[in-house]
């Protein structure tokens, strides 16, 4: 009576957890947790979003998004109200100044 053996949802949880780590690994750790619940729904393990959620927290499971890149409008054309005035033709003798 020494040794006490855990739950059996503890090994559900614990086997959910490892197959959401693989997961992770092979799709490149981009897939969340709405994802992840159809990859588990579709092994066999009938579980919600929230469950998910739960079981890649406790497995340090998490999506990498990918940055937005920044967007210059319109790169190339003069701005229609503020025109270039100096159109770079001008001599820098020091730094910050554009005048002689």
């Amino acid at each position: 009576m020494g040794v006490i053996l855990p739950c059996w949802w503890v090994w559900v949880d614990l086997c959910k957890g490892l197959l959401l780590k693989q997961t992770a690994i092979e799709v490149g750790h981009t897939y969340g947790k709405h994802r992840m619940c159809v990859i588990l729904n579709n092994q066999g393990y009938n579980i919600g979003t929230y469950q998910t959620a739960s079981l890649m927290k406790k497995a340090n499971v998490v999506a990498i998004r990918p940055r937005k890149r920044h967007y210059y409008p319109n790169a190339g054309t003069i701005h229609k109200k503020a025109g270039s005035l100096l159109n770079r033709e001008f001599a820098q003798q020091t730094i910050n100044m554009h005048w002689g």
